[in-house]
């Protein structure tokens, strides 16, 4: 039986599931860093990041580099100076959206179906929710959006292209970034695999897989995947 919220949470009918902030301040505590920039953010800023990008300041063709290891502060706790990173911390949508990359001066240009059709995926509308309101066969409508992608009007982009962005970004500026991504994980991983690795201090991890399913902000239930934490940082 498909499951409502994996539908919604996994495809482009809403992408803004929102991270709790009660969440991320435990893991700053629990990985030694705190947020400085937050690229996937919504107009309230609702991480209050020092610096965050919303969906139409598009954080994907923004610079990350503001943010790396020489800003590191020390951060007294007990007995011990734990080394607290200034991180960008990046929950992307997990489908498929588009930006719209249209300049100005092209829009009247456009037909009236493709100024819909535009609008739509800015509004991160399926092809399919578009049809039912234009009254028009979804095939046509997927056909326009193949053709304005190609004119270079939209552009498609997904979790993974954020991942390769971090990556960039940590390897030309060695950013500090935090990624909040589904993952699937075993309870054994948990029990076993995890405490061995904090044993042995494993210095390339960059993968914590999360005990539990998260509550997103905006979500009415436990999403219905793992999530785990991804870090790109330079070593101590």
């Amino acid at each position: 039986m498909t499951n409502p919220n994996m539908d919604v949470m996994l495809s482009s009918k809403k992408q803004d599931w929102g991270t709790p902030p009660e969440l991320l301040k435990q893991w700053e505590q629990d990985h030694s860093f705190y947020t400085v920039l937050d690229p996937c953010a919504s107009p309230d800023n609702p991480l209050k990041a020092d610096i965050f990008y919303t969906k139409w300041e598009d954080g994907l063709e923004r610079g990350w580099y503001i943010i790396n290891h020489e800003h590191r502060t020390m951060k007294t706790i007990g007995k011990e100076d734990i080394i607290i990173d200034p991180a960008v911390f990046v929950n992307p949508g997990y489908g498929v959206e588009y930006r719209l990359m249209i300049p100005d001066d092209q829009w009247g240009d456009l037909s009236s179906l493709d100024k819909f059709i535009l609008y739509g995926l800015d509004l991160n509308w399926t092809s399919k929710q578009i049809s039912n309101v234009r009254l028009i066969e979804q095939k046509q409508v997927s056909q326009r959006i193949k053709h304005l992608c190609g004119m270079g009007y939209a552009r498609k982009q997904g979790c993974g292209d954020w991942v390769r962005k971090a990556v960039i970004e940590h390897s030309r500026h060695g950013s500090t970034i935090v990624m909040l991504l589904p993952y699937k994980a075993p309870a054994w991983y948990h029990d076993y695999v995890k405490p061995y690795l904090d044993a042995v201090d494993d210095p390339m991890r960059h993968y914590f897989p999360l005990r539990g399913r998260i509550k997103f902000t905006g979500a009415t239930q436990g999403a219905p995947f793992d999530s785990c934490l991804f870090i790109l940082r330079e070593e101590w």
